[in-house]
């Protein structure tokens, strides 16, 4: 299965939050881990939000970003382009969501499954 992580979903792999569980359990039976290029900045805003907020420790905050350096590097990066954004854009204003499933826009589904679409492995390991 190639499963496709929002921000707010990668964000659960490195703090604990409502869903991480669910979030790392669903990584766990991945073969593939996929985002979009935005993720790489929102997730990183979004771990220094929890360091500047208190949420996580100095120390947990260099960590926890090197853990999340190291697993991007094994993500599939789905571009984000005029072909993608906006049938995306309409879809999230029109679906509901639970903040532990995971999404992806019908567009971004044809662009991460092409036939002979090589992707590497993405090396995580839920806590």
């Amino acid at each position: 299965m190639i499963l496709y992580l929002d921000t707010s979903a990668v964000v659960k792999l490195y703090a604990s939050e409502p869903g991480s569980a669910e979030t790392g359990r669903l990584v766990a039976k991945a073969k593939r881990i996929a985002s979009n290029l935005f993720a790489y900045a929102e997730t990183g805003a979004a771990l220094a939000r929890k360091y500047r907020t208190r949420r996580i420790t100095r120390g947990a905050s260099g960590a926890t970003q090197a853990e999340f350096e190291l697993h991007w590097a094994g993500f599939f990066k789905s571009p984000v382009d005029l072909e993608i954004a906006p049938p995306a854009g309409g879809r999230r204003r029109d679906s509901h969501f639970d903040g532990t499933t995971p999404s992806i826009p019908p567009p971004s589904i044809a662009y991460i499954a092409r036939p002979g679409r090589q992707y590497p492995s993405h090396g995580l390991i839920p806590r």
